[in-house]
């Protein structure tokens, strides 16, 4: 447990976090939305700072990550929590019901071990979201980063801007998700705003490789204004982003049927009218050839 860093006391041992968009006041001996920084007698604290769910050895293109560092191996760590509150979650066992899973402690120097085993290039923060573990993740990034290790990070991109700013000199790549552009859909759906991310994701450009992710979801945000909206936003901020339009599958608590086919090579084709790199995921092997 270690005291957080971003946030303010308030009257009667409330504090309000400024980590994320959600800006919580938490009451004494409550947690905030992301159920991993909880208020103790008005202090707040990180639950999760050295504690681990998951680990492995990925493949970079796993994260998605597909024009940086193609080819490479990266040691993957997530600990719990998680922000939003999206029915899609791929990664709910360890974001939302993770309080009977098995977890880990492993110092800072094991981590960093490992993270030059197995020809890995070094650590990506990723399976939940990682910057509710904001203090972990910012002192391990700026330790490997002494090491001349690679950092990455997965993450909704919902950071408030200072942690943000104090965060991505320390990451060398991003992929950040984009999750829709309709603001009321993004509120209710997920817990987030397009315009924090869009923010986010300017500011990753300005420090180092970043990517994009959009889940499409047929009925949700595959309309052509929409996609045609969402692709120009990015191109706006660099038309060299790549975007990568994975395909939903049934999980969580959605049970909608898996998006067409046609509907990301759709979004493809529009797309490519504004970005230079677009990439399909969770697509059969069959059918990988036309991408």
């Amino acid at each position: 447990m270690k005291e957080a860093l971003w946030y303010e006391t308030l009257e009667e041992e409330k504090v309000r976090c400024s980590l994320c968009l959600h800006s919580c006041i938490i009451s004494e001996g409550e947690y905030g939305i992301c159920k991993v920084r909880k208020n103790k007698k008005g202090r707040l604290y990180s639950m999760t700072d050295g504690i681990f769910l998951a680990e492995g050895y990925d493949p970079i293109e796993k994260k998605p990550l597909a024009y940086y560092r193609p080819g490479s191996v990266i040691y993957s760590v997530g600990t719990a929590g998680c922000n939003f509150h999206c029915d899609f979650c791929q990664n709910w066992q360890i974001a939302k019901d993770f309080w009977d899973l098995p977890q880990y402690k492993i110092e800072d120097e094991e981590v960093l071990r490992r993270a030059a085993l197995e020809g890995s290039i070094g650590i990506a923060f990723t399976y939940n979201e990682p910057t509710m573990n904001y203090e972990g993740m910012l002192r391990l990034a700026k330790k490997a980063k002494n090491r001349n290790l690679i950092t990455a990070a997965v993450s909704n991109g919902s950071l408030q801007e200072g942690p943000m700013r104090e965060l991505t000199p320390f990451i060398d790549a991003w992929n950040i998700d984009l999750k829709m552009m309709d603001r009321e859909k993004y509120k209710r759906i997920c817990g987030g705003d397009p315009e924090t991310v869009l923010r986010n994701i300017k500011i990753a450009k300005e420090f180092g490789h970043v990517e994009v992710t959009t889940l499409l979801i047929d009925g949700v945000n595959t309309e052509e204004k929409e996609i045609t909206t969402l692709v120009k936003r990015i191109a706006e901020i660099g038309p060299d982003i790549p975007l990568h339009f994975s395909r939903y599958f049934p999980a969580y608590k959605r049970t909608d049927l898996p998006t067409k086919i046609e509907s990301l090579y759709k979004a493809k084709e529009i797309g490519e009218k504004y970005l230079k790199h677009i990439v399909l995921g969770n697509i059969p092997y069959e059918v990988k050839g036309r991408t």
